[in-house]
Order: C-alpha cells, then sequence, then structure tokens
C-alpha cells in the first residue's frame, strides 16, 4: 500500500521520495481526509528539514497552510533547515506570528533557537513580547542570544539571568558559556560548558554553581 510506503520513506529519512507516493494516495481517497492531514505535515515536515538547498526549502514551506505553519512540529523543522542552509529571517518571523496568535513558552523556546540574519529587529519585537510576557524564560533567552549576536553584553547578561532564574535549562546554560566566550570570560564558560552538559544528562544544576554562572 502507499501508506506503507510513505511510512517506510519516513523511518529511513527519505521524506523527498515520499511526495509523490503521497499525492497518489491523497488522489485515490485511501484514507480519512484527518488522517491524510497528519500524514501529510509529517511528510512536508521532515522534506522541510531535509531541503538541500534555499529553492526547495521556500517551494516546501509554501505548501504549509496558516494554521500548519503555527505548529511547533513545522516550525522546528524549518528552524533546523535554516539554521543548516543560512538564515534569511524566515524561522524567526514565522515564529512571531505564531507567537502573536497564541501564546506558548514551547513556541517561546523555538524562537530562541531560530537562527536570524539581522538580529537588531528581532530585538525590538522580542522586547514587544516582553512587555506581555516578562516572566518566559524562552523569551529572555531569545533575547539574550540576540543581544550577544549585537554585541551588547550587559542586556544579553542581564536577559540570561532573569531566564536562569525561571528555569536553568540546558539551552540558557549553553548560551551562557558562548556569552563567556564572547567576553574572553574562560573559568565562566568552561563552568556554563560543564553545567550544560550535566543539564543535558538529567542532573540537576547546584544551586551554588548556578549562583557563581550568574553573578
Amino acid at each position: 500500500m502507499l501508506r506503507t510506503l510513505i511510512e517506510g520513506l519516513l523511518t529511513r529519512g527519505r521524506a523527498a521520495e515520499a511526495l509523490a507516493p503521497l499525492q497518489r494516495l491523497a488522489e485515490r481517497r485511501q484514507i480519512g481526509d484527518r488522517e491524510l492531514a497528519a500524514l501529510e505535515r509529517r511528510v512536508l515536515s521532515q522534506a522541510l528539514e531535509q531541503a538541500p538547498d534555499r529553492a526547495t526549502l521556500d517551494s516546501l514551506w509554501q505548501r504549509f497552510g496558516k494554521q500548519e505553519r503555527r505548529e511547533r512540529m513545522v516550525l522546528a523543522a524549518l528552524i533546523r533547515a535554516e539554521s543548516r542552509l543560512g538564515s534569511r529571517d524566515l524561522a524567526a518571523t514565522a515564529v512571531e506570528v505564531a507567537l502573536s496568535r497564541e501564546w506558548s513558552e514551547e513556541l517561546a523556546e523555538l524562537y530562541a533557537q531560530a537562527p536570524v540574519e539581522h538580529a537588531s529587529p528581532r530585538i525590538k519585537r522580542a522586547e514587544k513580547f516582553l512587555q506581555q510576557h516578562p516572566q518566559s524564560p524562552g523569551l529572555l533567552l531569545a533575547l539574550a542570544r540576540w543581544c550577544r549576536i549585537e554585541q551588547i553584553f550587559g542586556k544579553a547578561q542581564e536577559y540570561l539571568r532573569m531566564s536562569l532564574s525561571l528555569d536553568p535549562r540546558a539551552l540558557a546554560l549553553i548560551e551562557s558559556a558562548r556569552l563567556a566566550q564572547a567576553r574572553q570570560e574562560p573559568e565562566r564558560a568552561a563552568l556554563a560548558w560543564r553545567l550544560a552538559a550535566s543539564c543535558a544528562t538529567g542532573e540537576t544544576v547546584a544551586k551554588d554553581d548556578l549562583a557563581q554562572l550568574m553573578r
């Protein structure tokens, strides 16, 4: 069956090859509309993530509807693709649109991972979000990252402290290490990398270590 073929291609990471059988499956109406829509999202998301070039990425992105472009799975795939192929701020803008429609801390965390071509406009937009969501660790992390990129190190450190105080997650600890490296603070960077590695394996970050990092 076509469904089995598509699932097999997805399992082997060959989503681009699943696009044609997906079209045939849709034409033959062998499965229900909701099931087909869910399968199509999976195929398109994986194909988007694996896009070999920018033109393919842009073409695949156009195939998603407005609602689908606000889904975490789709946005995460776009972020990974843009991180690999180079950013034109498509992913960051798409996450901003999704957050404007409905706030989600999961999407805010994705926002912090979106590659950017120009960080300064992102800072302005994120600071507007912050007025409404001042306790969002993901949003604060995004601001810390983009301030670091723009070499506004003081603001980056302050946003990072606030994010870590709310949720000392691995992503924030990694950003702390990158900020310390940018500020030429090797000891702080080494501590942050160590804590990030521990956090990633499920260990609890010691309060004393975190306090030292946030000074």
